[in-house]
């Protein structure tokens, strides 16, 4: 093998991996969106952000009311739809929300993001 088909190698792997990730992108969209509305619904200010694996984060702002009250009726209104667990990330309250049926997931942070 000589060096240039150990390129082509390296890039093709490179590029299959960006197609899964497409491909993933493209079908947990949905979910994501529907996720937003729900967010949207409950009329808190939040920010979305994707890492490099395209796991998609929402960081609600907090402060306006108490931080039991807002956790409480984010989740609930979260758990209407999605299956929805606790867990602490980074020493943060993190709700994990996945859905029933595809089971894509994301993350929901109270706060200030990563």
């Amino acid at each position: 093998m000589n060096y240039q088909d150990m390129v082509s190698r390296v890039l093709s792997v490179k590029f299959a991996g960006l197609e899964m990730g497409l491909a993933k992108a493209r079908e947990q969209q949905s979910f994501v969106q529907h996720v937003a509305r729900t967010l949207d619904d409950t009329s808190w200010d939040y920010r979305v952000s994707m890492d490099k694996d395209f796991g998609v984060t929402f960081c609600v702002d907090t402060g306006l009311v108490g931080y039991k009250h807002q956790y409480q009726a984010i989740k609930q209104a979260l758990s209407e739809r999605f299956d929805v667990d606790f867990t602490v990330d980074n020493l943060s309250a993190t709700l994990q929300v996945s859905c029933r049926r595809t089971g894509y997931g994301c993350r929901v942070m109270f706060g200030s993001a990563e």
